[in-house]
């Protein structure tokens, strides 16, 4: 999952330096920092894991284009993938 989200998070630098970004790109790359520092502790804390991924799906979901485009979905399945594996 660290590989998944360190891509996710190249992509997301990517896409905010093009012309016309997503505004809430900012917050999403925060967003995705925090959860991959978590996950490299030695023992993460799942409850901070769901409020990280609740707060991400929340911003990807602030735009429905945003959220239904290539970028977006992965975001909201790596949110989904979270989510269920640290319930």
């Amino acid at each position: 999952m660290r590989e998944r989200i360190a891509d996710l998070l190249a992509e997301t630098r990517i896409a905010g330096q093009q012309p016309n970004a997503y505004g809430l790109l900012p917050d999403i790359i925060e967003i995705l920092e925090k959860i991959e520092a978590e996950l490299e502790k030695e023992t993460p804390d799942p409850e901070t894991l769901i409020r990280g991924a609740r707060a991400l799906g929340r911003v990807v979901t602030d735009s429905y284009p945003f959220s239904e485009s290539p970028l977006g979905t992965r975001l909201l399945e790596l949110v989904s993938d979270i989510v269920a594996q640290y319930k």
